[in-house]
Formats: structure tokens, C-alpha cells, sequence
């Protein structure tokens, strides 16, 4: 390339450039890596075949509304959480896993916070 060439690349790289000056500080370009790593993961699980020895138990809307008369509205007294493990524990799991956050206690039932420490431990 001669340097007329390479002059007249400057104002297409300089466009393109300010572009994804203006995405990455707009946040597209998390979204846009985020959406395309959920494509990959979605594409990949097709293709694996779940362990047998592994069980997700979720709360899912119909959890909250089957369980709304029991536990209340969210978030759940931590002795519901707690009565989950006892009778997971029946099955004698290798592991139980939370991805909820219980960092702070419970104002409202500090009794239901230490039944669920009691269980846990």
C-alpha cells in the first residue's frame, strides 16, 4: 500500500472507531457480548446431554403463587428454605447449592433466620 491509500483509510477507521467509542460507552457492546454468549451457550446445550446425578430444584413464578398462602409473598421466610433442605436431605445429596442472596437478616422473623442456620448447619 502506498501512502495515498492508507490517507484514505483515515476517514473510514476514524468512523468506525468513534462508532465503538460510542457503544462501549452507551453499554452496547456488553449487551451486544452478552447476547451473543447466550447464543453460543444456547446453541452448545443442545448437543449435551444433562448428568443424571444432578437436580435443579428452581422457584419459578408458579413456585411464588403455589406457595404464596404457605410463605407469604417474596422473599420467603428463610425456615421455607430450610424445610427444603431437610427433605432434600432424605435423598442424600452430595451438595446443595443456593443462587439466592440471605446477606442480611431477616428484621421481620429472626426466628425463621435461626431455624434456617440451625438446618443448614
Amino acid at each position: 500500500m502506498n501512502l495515498q491509500s492508507l490517507w484514505a483509510l483515515r476517514l473510514p477507521l476514524a468512523f468506525v472507531a468513534g462508532v465503538v467509542l460510542i457503544l462501549q460507552l452507551l453499554g452496547g457492546l456488553d449487551r451486544l457480548d452478552n447476547a451473543l454468549g447466550d447464543a453460543l451457550l444456547r446453541q452448545q446445550a443442545k448437543h449435551r446431554v444433562p448428568p443424571d446425578d444432578i437436580v435443579i430444584v428452581a422457584i419459578d413464578q408458579r413456585s411464588l403463587e403455589e406457595l404464596n398462602e404457605i410463605a407469604g409473598s417474596w422473599p420467603w421466610p428463610r425456615i421455607i428454605h430450610g424445610e427444603l433442605i431437610d427433605n432434600l436431605a432424605r435423598f442424600r445429596p452430595s451438595a446443595i447449592a443456593f443462587d439466592i442472596h440471605l446477606n442480611e437478616p431477616d428484621y421481620f422473623r429472626p426466628d425463621s433466620d435461626l431455624a434456617f442456620k440451625e438446618i443448614a448447619s
